[in-house]
């Protein structure tokens, strides 16, 4: 029957009609049938399922960024520093107490090594204070960076870096208030962002180390998270 087929025209197109019409008639019958209800246990696995892929997702992405920031810091550091020398509308300031070369531009500020005698020894640093429900969920250490992702149950995620003072590190300063905070002889650079759409900052400097924090939150809880950041005994 087959050769059949194949060998007569018409039948060939009454039969390609025919598994047409089987096809969408199987779609209408589907279409027609009553939506099936999920328990809220069902619910529940959905709903841990997709939470689980998003951080996965977020976690690499965030992975693939800090690599390109670990290759691309000494060549933007060399950048940075050959523009504050040649050109006299970039404005530069030394801020003595924290040992730090700050540099503006128009849509970032970069912090980076003062001259300094000696270099920062390989430590482990923690925040000991987070808002409630957030734990740490990635570590990563490429090279002279650390990085260390929070996140919380509802997807919220915190970003603690720190790296040592002879690296340079970079922060938007494009819809963000810029101000700074003293505590304990020690400058904190605040980046307050000034709509939800973008996340504010504290950038600062402690025994010849550079960090960072930066989040959706409010700019007051994310100095309390800088202002307890402890080295590892």
């Amino acid at each position: 029957m087959k050769e059949n087929i194949h060998g007569n025209t018409l039948s060939e197109v009454v039969f390609r009609q025919a598994v047409i019409d089987s096809y969408e008639r199987e779609l209408t019958e589907l279409a027609a049938e009553p939506d099936i209800e999920l328990s809220a246990r069902q619910q529940g696995r959905m709903a841990a399922l997709l939470k689980k892929s998003y951080r996965l997702r977020r976690s690499t992405f965030m992975l693939l960024q800090v690599k390109r920031a670990a290759v691309a810091a000494a060549a933007l550091f060399i950048a940075l520093t050959c523009i504050t020398l040649v050109n006299p509308t970039v404005r530069a300031s030394v801020g003595e107490a924290i040992g730090s070369v700050i540099t503006w531009f128009s849509d970032s500020t970069s912090f980076g090594p003062n001259d300094t005698d000696g270099e920062a020894v390989d430590l482990d640093w923690y925040p000991t204070h987070l808002p409630v429900g957030f734990s740490e969920e990635t570590r990563i250490q490429p090279g002279d960076i650390t990085m260390v992702i929070y996140t919380d149950d509802d997807g919220r995620a915190i970003e603690f870096k720190y790296l040592t003072g002879n690296n340079t590190t970079s922060v938007n300063n494009e819809n963000v208030e810029y101000s700074q905070k003293f505590y304990d002889d020690i400058v904190y650079h605040t980046f307050t962002a000034t709509d939800d759409n973008h996340s504010s900052a504290v950038i600062w400097d402690m025994d010849g180390y550079l960090f960072d924090v930066s989040g959706y939150l409010p700019i007051e809880q994310l100095i309390e998270i800088a202002r307890s950041v402890v080295k590892l005994q």
